[in-house]
């Protein structure tokens, strides 16, 4: 087992730590990344949303993000915890990535009204978990895997 610890400020902004996990003894590329983001405002992600999403965040803070995911040549499986306050979105026009268009407003209205949760933990309820089960696009990079992998997690806690 080969373990690679790296810490460094994510976007230059926030405190990420992460540890990654190799098993050398096994070919299907076994392995495992475990970390922790945060504090951050979430704004700041904007640059690299935007363009890879079509999404802009309005406003939140992420208290802290922790992951811990197994991974190999094919599949993803694992936990996010994603704990944030304050969390609004608007949907972007895909094409000029601006919040343009009747449609557009109409829908992030909607997104943040019904389906994005503004906190987590929200009140009295208990922290929303993510669980990971993520395909690997084989013509991608291992960092498009990595992160898609914790975005399925972050998805399924928002």
């Amino acid at each position: 087992m080969a373990k690679v610890n790296v810490s460094a400020m994510f976007m230059g902004k926030g405190r990420l730590d992460t540890e990654f996990s190799f098993n050398l003894s096994k070919s299907n590329g076994d392995h495992r990344i475990k970390g922790r983001l945060g504090p951050l405002d979430l704004i700041e992600l904007n640059t690299a949303l935007v363009p890879l999403r079509a999404v802009s965040i309005r406003s939140g803070h992420i208290d802290k993000l922790t992951f811990d995911i197994w991974l190999n040549n094919d599949v993803s499986d694992g936990r996010v915890q994603f704990l944030y306050k304050d969390l609004k979105i608007d949907l972007l026009n895909e094409d000029q990535l601006a919040r343009t268009g009747l449609g557009n407003i109409i829908k992030s209205a909607i997104a943040n009204t019904f389906i994005i949760k503004e906190n987590n933990p929200s009140g009295t309820n208990e922290v929303r978990m993510g669980s990971v089960h993520y395909e690997r696009e084989k013509n991608r990079s291992i960092f498009n895997f990595w992160l898609n992998s914790i975005l399925a997690g972050i998805k399924l806690t928002v």
